[in-house]
């Protein structure tokens, strides 16, 4: 796996396809699901996010629905670590993002970002200083409004439950 992880993560630093980047970007989420310490060892996250930011495709739904993952997923094990690569200002970026799609497609993505979004938000806000950050840039104000209304949330109930774990986790 780390071999791998070094060899993405090269690619996505120097790619100018966005297909490519995107199909990096969905290997790198799906091994995080096994293993995230070797991402932390080549500084993939900072990498990541610093070569998404500069790409024009950077609103792509799909894009962003694997970065998300990413650092969902890096945040149970390395809290410190998606902070300090700026994984908590994207976060809450894609959280107070426009969400209105008119297919059901990109609904349906969008809801999978605001949950994916709820979750991380509820690891890294074990944290003190972290739930602060969250607070401070409106994350928890983003989480009480898609409790309170449906319609942000899509009516959807795992967002509503994943924002409910949210705050718990950060009020706490």
């Amino acid at each position: 796996i780390s071999e791998l992880v070094h060899c993405l993560t090269e690619i996505v630093r120097t790619t100018c396809n966005s297909q490519i980047f995107l199909m990096a970007s969905a290997a790198l989420a799906n091994i995080t699901f096994l293993n995230t310490e070797t991402l932390v060892k080549y500084d993939t996250l900072s990498i990541l996010l610093n070569a998404s930011k500069q790409r024009q495709d950077f609103d792509d739904l799909l894009l962003k629905d694997q970065i998300i993952t990413l650092l969902a997923n890096v945040s149970q094990k390395n809290p410190l670590e998606v902070v300090s690569s700026g994984g908590l200002i994207f976060l809450l970026s894609a959280f107070h993002s426009e969400n209105v799609h008119s297919d059901q497609n990109s609904q349906l993505a969008v809801v999978r970002i605001q949950q994916k979004i709820a979750v991380a938000l509820a690891r890294l806000g074990a944290h003190k200083s972290t739930a602060k950050i969250i607070y401070k840039l409106n994350g928890v104000a983003k989480l009480v409004q898609l409790c309170k209304e449906p319609r942000e949330r899509s009516y959807s109930d795992t967002v509503l439950l994943a924002s409910i774990a949210a705050l718990k986790r950060i009020s706490q």
